[in-house]
């Protein structure tokens, strides 16, 4: 997506810097989406919702799917083994985020995107999601930065 003018930065919005390759499990990140507020109502939400989820090692979401092949160096095994929460229907494209702190000062890095899984918010099924950092040669090849 290319924008007409620049995107002024202010305290409600701000970029989300590219993350690097992320090798760390167990850690939360926060998705963001318009997508179903519970499962099967396919109506989508009017409000942006946000969620806090893991990132689980990629053994995790080996049931997720079985019959589709996993590339863990393109994919990454994120949800709630619970079942309490997910992204669900209409989420898809949207960002994983992680809270880092750079300089004194908390950023948001993009490490994933909301691909598939298997129903929402089902107990053992995580969702799969495309890994960022796998991209980054195409992001900068495609960007004006």
């Amino acid at each position: 997506m290319k924008l007409e003018e620049y995107l002024q930065p202010s305290t409600s919005i701000q970029f989300a810097c590219l993350s690097q390759n992320l090798s760390k499990i167990n850690i939360t990140g926060t998705v963001i989406g318009w997508g179903d507020t519970y499962p099967g109502s396919r109506k989508g939400s009017m409000i942006l919702q946000q969620v806090n989820l893991t990132i689980y090692s990629n053994d995790v979401c080996s049931n997720v799917s079985p019959r589709i092949n996993k590339n863990w160096q393109m994919q990454l095994c994120c949800g709630d083994i619970t079942g309490k929460r997910d992204a669900c229907h209409g989420d898809s494209g949207s960002g994983l985020f992680l809270q880092r702190n750079f300089s004194q000062t908390n950023r948001y890095t993009i490490a994933g995107i909301v691909s598939y899984g298997e129903r929402c918010a089902s107990p053992m099924k995580p969702a799969i999601y495309t890994r960022v950092s796998n991209y980054f040669d195409w992001i900068r090849e495609h960007s004006d930065f």
